[in-house]
């Protein structure tokens, strides 16, 4: 037998450890989508605007808002805590692809930084 069961044993692995981390790294990314979406809703974009990825458009608009009295203040603190879970979301995945083993599975996988 020899080294014969030893290869495939960890060749098992390292497969397995790229599928899951490429299964965590889309999660991640579908986590941060979903949170942009909404934002989106609660920001009043029309559905026909393409969505923007840039959370600093979403921002401004934020403090459009903020500054204008006509939005509730219930309204205002769940964009608020939307905005932080988006930027935390965003932080996580891009730490995530530029941590080393990670980012090995990234480049093999074709995650790309949001």
């Amino acid at each position: 037998m020899g080294f014969v069961p030893i290869f495939i044993t960890l060749g098992g692995f390292v497969s397995l450890f790229a599928l899951l981390v490429h299964y965590n790294m889309g999660v991640k990314k579908k986590r941060y989508l979903a949170i942009l979406a909404d934002l989106h809703v609660l920001l009043g974009h029309s559905p026909t605007t393409p969505l923007p990825l840039d959370l600093k458009a979403l921002e401004g608009h934020y403090q459009r808002m903020r500054v204008g009295t006509a939005i509730r203040s219930e309204d205002l603190e769940k964009v608020r805590l939307l905005l932080q879970d988006a930027k935390r979301e965003r932080h996580n995945y891009m730490q995530l692809i530029q941590t080393k083993p990670y980012a090995f599975v990234a480049k093999l996988f074709g995650h790309r930084a949001i």
